[in-house]
């Protein structure tokens, strides 16, 4: 490894996302087109696609061919997270731009089908590979969206670090470390959740005290009136919050200008900084682009 920065801590951090979701007829998963179709087909009048990706770096066997055609008549191609040359140069381009290292989104609606739990696995694997060529950091991060089965995500944790060694291997350098620990993200926390309760309260008592799985600094993603809120869910939220050592409030879309913004982060952030500050907490907040 060629580690180019200290992934010892999330200080002065900046962390992407990193969903991993896309897929292709021919990169291994069997699943064909993934998170490129908006409906059962991927094909002009029918796509879900927000930009084209530019592919103009890409190898040939990085690129998947589709029925779109550029203006000029040539094919148009997309890419694949199963493909690990692509997601080696997701982390270089990282690496080019400054972005310290990346939050792997597991989603826990999608470990119970074998072949979405084998892609999920591939991309984890990749983007292992590639943080730790291009000196980036990596942590897992589960979306627990959807997720009623606090079970499969208990089990599907001991097989991270019991079988892949996350977070655990000393040969990993690049994954993400914080307050001494190694790092587990989990997002979904919100008030109107409360479906997801018992698996976030399970994998946070799991990851933290266990003594195989454990020894993990927690982050939790989570509403942005988590803080505010009345209700015994945000009550219960606010218990497993102090818990953990990371708090990081979506605020995707929760406003749309600069005014909105300044707005945001004087009656959202900055109270929310003092409380985690009284409770000695870490703050993370969410920027999105757009």
């Amino acid at each position: 490894s060629k580690l180019g920065l200290d992934p010892a801590t999330l200080t002065g951090k900046v962390l992407r996302g990193y969903q991993g979701w896309h897929g292709a007829p021919g990169d291994g998963s069997g699943l064909g087109w993934v998170h490129w179709t908006e409906h059962a087909t991927f094909e002009p009048g029918d796509c879900h696609v927000d930009y084209w990706p530019d592919l103009s770096e890409a190898d040939a066997d990085e690129k998947y061919a589709t029925p779109f055609r550029r203006r000029d008549g040539r094919t148009a191609y997309v890419f694949s997270a199963m493909n690990a040359k692509t997601v080696a140069r997701h982390f270089r381009w990282m690496e080019e731009a400054g972005i310290d290292g990346a939050m792997v989104q597991r989603f826990a609606g999608r470990l119970r089908d074998p072949m979405t739990f084998h892609k999920n696995n591939a991309v984890l694997m990749n983007v292992r590979a590639a943080a730790n060529a291009a000196g980036r950091s990596y942590c897992v991060m589960y979306d627990l969206s959807g997720a009623k089965d606090a079970d499969t995500l208990v089990n599907d944790w001991k097989m991270l670090v019991g079988k892949m060694g996350i977070g655990k291997d000393p040969k990993d350098k690049a994954y993400q470390r914080h307050k001494g620990k190694p790092l587990l993200a989990i997002w979904g926390l919100f008030a109107n959740r409360g479906y997801c309760f018992e698996g976030f309260e399970r994998l946070v008592e799991l990851a933290k005290n266990d003594p195989v799985y454990g020894g993990f600094a927690i982050k939790l993603g989570t509403a942005n009136d988590w803080r505010t809120g009345k209700t015994a869910n945000h009550e219960r939220c606010r218990r497993l919050i102090e818990r953990c050592d990371v708090v990081s409030p979506w605020t995707v879309g929760r406003y749309g200008n600069l005014d909105q913004a300044e707005l945001f982060i004087k009656f959202n952030n900055e109270p929310d900084q003092k409380w985690c500050d009284a409770r000695a907490k870490d703050y993370m907040p969410v920027l999105f682009p757009g």
